[in-house]
């Protein structure tokens, strides 16, 4: 089995296996999944060469690209992925899950564990997200765990998207006034 990162209260958080091909090509070539994503669905053989390209990240140690499997700890089905990638000094908090797991609360479980264990264990001092305007399911998530602090036109993807960050310090004063 896959190194586990962490845990929530319904989803776990590994390391991919080739073993997760199946469910991680559901998610890549789901035109639903992938339509704010600035990528096209994908066939199985680029699923299958971008599942061999995050895992091939796990053993490079310096690599700021962190993508990981999320579970259903009842069953133990990949229901999707979460990341946090690092670059140039700056930490972004990104997830995908597949269809049959939307609206089911999922997704805000895990942008909270994702932020959880970029701030307690990887100690960052900001985590940041950028959303496309009218991925409306992904704003509902990422409004109540970080602060929205702009509209912008990104270029990359030619798309009007909010920027999203946490401080350490308003995730402590958050942490704390929840009680954990």
């Amino acid at each position: 089995m896959s190194q586990q990162l962490f845990e929530t209260e319904r989803l776990i958080v590994r390391q991919l296996s080739l073993s997760d091909h199946g469910t991680f090509h559901d998610l890549q070539s789901n035109p639903s999944v992938m339509q704010y994503t600035g990528q096209a669905p994908m066939n199985e053989e680029e699923s299958l060469a971008d599942l061999q390209h995050v895992i091939a990240h796990y053993s490079d140690a310096s690599s700021g690209f962190r993508v990981w499997g999320v579970y259903l700890k009842n069953s133990g089905e990949n229901i999707g992925t979460g990341a946090l990638i690092s670059e140039k000094g700056q930490h972004e908090i990104g997830f995908r899950l597949r269809e049959d797991f939307w609206k089911m609360g999922y997704g805000k479980e895990l942008a909270q564990g994702l932020l959880e264990y970029g701030f307690d264990q990887l100690q960052f001092d900001k985590i940041f997200a950028e959303v496309d305007e009218q991925n409306e399911g992904s704003i509902k998530i990422l409004d109540k765990v970080l602060d929205c602090i702009r509209k912008f036109h990104n270029p990359e993807t030619d798309t009007d998207d909010y920027y999203y960050e946490l401080t350490r310090n308003e995730y402590e004063k958050r942490r704390h006034s929840y009680g954990s």
